[in-house]
């Protein structure tokens, strides 16, 4: 049912390749070409919309005499506020409310049920005539003009939107950006403060409209005011609901609030909340002879910069120095090498190549985060698995970014992805042993957050054949955890705390 903003694909970035074009691959295939009910599906000139985002297209189908759109495609364009319950959909935009279920023969416009032209011909999606085009613009659904001759449509609608969508167990809140600005957060037991800068547009929002886009949920208010520091909203829910997490998808454009009804622990597939990892029983001996800590970034590839102008780059290399003087102390007869020891630019694949040449046993990147919500803190502990999770996912195509800057970069076949995975996970049982080691010792350490230990897909962890995590060590977005991570205390802490979980590793396996 959903589709991407944009096409816009990386030839260096396969994970958001993945993540953007394989959804709107399967609803392609789905529409086009399909014979329903005895007439054929095909796809069929686009309208040029004209809406708060700029120009836009908006795809139709014939299907016999009738030509269709996709409400979802309408909805990305003119970005009202909605409410999804399962196959039902409510949009609010001007004080006024269309309801329909997906599939069905008749919605509402204000309480007044109208019968479509037709049925839809794909149950679970919400095609429309296009001549419904016309009713929503008399009815103030939307507001601007269609011209069919020229097959055009002008718009005006938010440039921020809000989309509440419920869940088995919770419920989410989209709010989708052009582009996400730099913003505060501040929860509390019953309410979630988000201050926004002037011009986000939320001040657009309609209060008749965000009192109806609670109805029935966890939500019970959404009051949204203007102040000199910029625009607040202000998040209240019943006592009912807890705060899950606040999550930043940059490739979505979005911001997503994740409300949860108290002792539940499941979601739909996007949001699944994660097994703790577990210190397991070892399987086999590893003889630690040689440790391999991977500075992040490096040369030309800075990494995240903080508001203060700190690189990342230069946080890794000072943690991995300390963290290796620390090692070389508490296991004298252990070997330590860094992938780089200067300010030098190294590919992803390098990384993992150089620790496979010298015989590595263990492989610790190490990084530092950022976040537009300049409160988000603490630190976070990754191993290989394909994100299960859109935070982890996140992260993890942030950190696969550098393969931008990488000269002659071809993108990775998800075949050879596969392939190159496979040299690590006869190490998973390990890695996830030891990222649960890291996550029991770091829990003093600044800030600890929700979610302290995540499955991603690094290309940086791929081809590790060797247990291997990735330490996201704070936000350098964040002014207090950038103070820690720059200070040589903080360094030596995390230093002491990661030495101390490698130390408890080698320990376990070293008599099996």
């Amino acid at each position: 049912m959903f589709k991407p903003d944009s096409l816009r694909i990386s030839a260096s970035l396969l994970l958001k390749a993945l993540l953007v074009l394989l959804p709107l691959v399967a609803v392609v295939s789905q529409l086009s070409g399909q014979s329903v009910g005895g007439a054929t599906l095909s796809e069929d000139h686009e309208y040029i919309v004209h809406g708060p985002q700029g120009a836009d297209i908006l795809p139709t189908w014939h299907h016999g005499e009738r030509r269709l759109f996709d409400l979802e495609d309408l909805l990305r364009i003119t970005r009202p506020l909605t409410l999804r319950e399962g196959d039902w959909l409510r949009v609010l935009a001007n004080g006024h409310q269309l309801e329909l279920q997906a599939g069905a023969r008749f919605l509402q416009l204000d309480g007044r049920t109208l019968v479509l032209d037709g049925p839809c011909p794909l149950p679970g999606q919400a095609l429309l005539d296009l001549r419904l085009l016309d009713t929503l613009l008399v009815h103030n659904l939307l507001v601007g003009r269609v011209d069919h001759t020229s097959e055009s449509l002008d718009v005006s609608g938010l440039q921020t939107s809000l989309r509440r969508e419920t869940l088995r167990g919770g419920e989410v809140l989209r709010m989708q950006f052009g582009e996400i600005p730099v913003f505060e957060s501040e929860p509390g037991d019953t309410k979630l403060i988000l201050m926004l800068p002037d011009g986000s547009g939320v001040s657009a929002w309609n209060s008749r409209d965000l009192d109806a886009i609670c109805e029935g949920g966890l939500l019970k208010r959404i009051r949204v005011s203007q102040e000199d520091a910029g625009d607040r909203i202000e998040f209240i829910w019943e006592r009912g609901g807890e705060f899950f997490e606040l999550v930043e998808l940059e490739s979505l454009g979005e911001v997503q609030l994740v409300l949860r009804q108290p002792g539940s622990t499941s979601y739909s597939d996007e949001l699944v909340e994660q097994d703790a990892p577990r210190i397991q029983a070892p399987l086999k001996a590893i003889e630690l002879d040689l440790i391999v800590l991977d500075p992040g970034h490096g040369g030309k590839d800075p990494g995240a910069i903080s508001a203060r102008g700190r690189y990342e780059k230069d946080f890794t290399l000072a943690l991995a120095r300390e963290l290796r003087r620390e090692l070389k102390r508490r296991l004298p007869n252990v070997d330590v090498l860094l992938t780089r020891d200067e300010d030098s630019f190294l590919s992803l694949s390098e990384r993992t190549a150089l620790a496979n040449r010298q015989g590595g046993k263990l492989f610790v990147s190490l990084h530092a985060n950022a976040a537009k919500d300049r409160r988000a803190r603490g630190w976070e502990v990754y191993f290989l698995k394909t994100g299960r999770n859109q935070h982890a996912r996140e992260v993890a195509l942030k950190e696969n970014a550098v393969l931008a800057l990488e000269e002659n970069s071809a993108t990775p076949s998800p075949e050879n992805w596969i392939l190159a995975t496979m040299a690590q996970s006869a190490y998973a049982r390990e890695s996830e042993t030891l990222a649960a080691l890291m996550a029991e010792d770091l829990h003093g350490v600044g800030h600890t957050r929700k979610r302290r230990v995540l499955q991603a897909g690094f290309h940086v962890l791929v081809g590790a054949s060797m247990p291997a995590v990735l330490v996201e060590a704070g936000f350098i977005s964040n002014r207090t955890d950038e103070d820690l991570l720059f200070s040589a205390q903080g360094q030596a802490q995390l230093a002491r705390e990661l030495a101390e979980s490698i130390v408890r590793f080698r320990d376990m396996h070293a008599g099996h």
